[in-house]
């Protein structure tokens, strides 16, 4: 089989990679439909570069399209976001939204009168999601490092001061 284009050379399980002259296992290919053989015709490893060589080159203009797409898909991106981070579903997060009536689970904030969403909170430790919260009770345990010891002494020293009101 005499074939003109060496990027058209195939042999039972392998291809040349048109970037690195390679010839490689199909299974090096990623899937194109759009392809005479299904394939794509740089190998994974040189389509990994190219990826990553386009991605520096076009930096800005991806980060706006990506910022872009959020802004227009809010709840695609969230739903995204807290199934990657905190292992739960849109549906998860709306049973505790109406468990909570639509409040933070500590300052009763209700969600019409804050400017973000309530929040997931979360154990760092377990990663067990506890509630949801407003952003600044959700913050404030954070800076106090989850530590209850702590939360009890800055009580403590509120109730002490709150006598001379």
């Amino acid at each position: 089989m005499n074939l003109k284009n060496k990027n058209l050379y195939i042999i039972a399980n392998s291809k040349v990679c048109t970037v690195c002259d390679e010839e490689r296992n199909l299974s090096e290919y990623r899937k194109d439909k759009s392809a005479y053989d299904g394939l794509t015709q740089k190998c994974k490893p040189c389509f990994k570069l190219y990826q990553k060589e386009w991605y520096e080159n076009n930096k800005d203009a991806q980060k706006a399209n990506a910022k872009k797409y959020r802004k227009k898909n809010p709840l695609s991106h969230f739903k995204s976001h807290i199934k990657r981070e905190y292992g739960i579903t849109l549906d998860d997060y709306n049973a505790m939204f109406s468990n909570q009536h639509g409040s933070c689970a500590i300052c009763n904030t209700h969600q019409k009168d804050l400017e973000k969403r309530l929040s997931v909170d979360h154990c760092h430790t377990s990663g067990n999601v506890r509630g949801l919260l407003c952003n600044r009770c959700n913050t404030s345990i954070g800076l106090f490092d989850e530590d209850t010891s702590i939360l009890k002494s800055a009580i403590n020293y509120i109730d002490r001061f709150d006598r001379f009101k």
